[in-house]
């Protein structure tokens, strides 16, 4: 549902957008009022009787994207105008959220203050009809992201997570065939994370192997530096440690997991709190795509 909030500061002749069975709820000071729905050649038209608002607000429960699962997003843009198709901000909220089979806590985007007068421009159609909120110009956020212990897991542990690293650690060692099982992952104070896993390499050997290394921001993005190699508190027989780290970086580079929904994102802070690791740092938005198509 699309819900504009608070008293409008100007009342304009009615806008229309072509809208696809989609609902508007006007508020004003005094009490709700449905935007009016006409029908005409298979298509919807809505008129909506303002122009300005304070805040607008869109809704989605258990949306399904391209690329996201999302149980519940909130999208909130301030001191909106329709007409000129401008907007002073945007607050983006999920709880539940899956990026690429990567289980996402908590995903918050908050727009920086812009300068007095300042505003930055939009498609009004293209939110109403298909709510996307598409940007003609680039506007700053700050970013945070929450992962879990539980959710890294479920995501290392998964059937397609495992191919891709036993291909790469096949591809690494010429015909030994490469074989993950087991896979669990520990976070700890000082942003540890300890990797546990079985590894067999056919024709080779077969043994547990604990990856111990160190979650930081490194080049916009999170990465695993440090990491050392160890099967029964010994060191690893073969040096695998490149490739791995390679791989693992690969896996957890969660600024190319954002950036086909036009969101540069540009991680400057990880830090654990208990079993949570939580990502700060600032985004460039070109678009949020939050309708079918992208």
């Amino acid at each position: 549902m699309l819900t504009l909030n608070k008293a409008f500061t100007t009342w304009q002749p009615k806008l229309l957008l072509l809208c696809m069975a989609i609902g508007l709820h006007l508020n004003n000071a005094s009490q709700p009022v449905w935007a009016q729905e006409v029908i005409a050649a298979g298509a919807s038209t809505v008129a909506i009787p303002v122009s300005k608002a304070d805040h607008i607000q869109l809704q989605l429960d258990n949306a399904q994207f391209a690329d996201w699962q999302v149980k519940k997003l909130d999208l909130d843009a301030r001191t909106i105008d329709f007409q000129a198709g401008t907007l002073r901000g945007v607050t983006v909220r999920f709880n539940d959220g899956v990026i690429e089979r990567l289980p996402v806590e908590r995903f918050e985007l908050i727009s920086r203050p812009l300068a007095s007068g300042a505003a930055v421009s939009f498609d009004a159609f293209q939110l109403v009809n298909f709510q996307r909120l598409m940007l003609r110009q680039p506007i700053t956020t700050d970013v945070h992201v929450t992962l879990s212990e539980v959710g890294l897991n479920q995501y290392f542990s998964s059937p397609e997570t495992i191919a891709k690293l036993e291909q790469a650690l096949t591809k690494q060692t010429g015909t030994a065939l490469a074989q993950f099982r087991d896979v669990k992952i520990g976070l700890s104070r000082g942003n540890q994370v300890r990797v546990d896993l079985n590894l067999a390499l056919a024709g080779l050997m077969q043994a547990p192997m604990t990856l111990l290394g160190k979650l930081e921001a490194q080049n916009g993005t999170m990465a695993v530096n440090h990491l050392r190699l160890e099967s029964n508190g010994n060191p690893f027989p073969f040096d695998v440690s490149g490739i791995l780290t390679e791989q693992f970086n690969k896996l957890v580079d969660v600024k190319r997991f954002t950036k086909k929904s036009g969101i540069a994102l540009n991680v400057q802070q990880v830090h654990f709190t208990g079993s949570t690791l939580t990502l700060n740092g600032t985004a460039q938005v070109n678009k949020l795509s939050f309708g079918s198509g992208g």
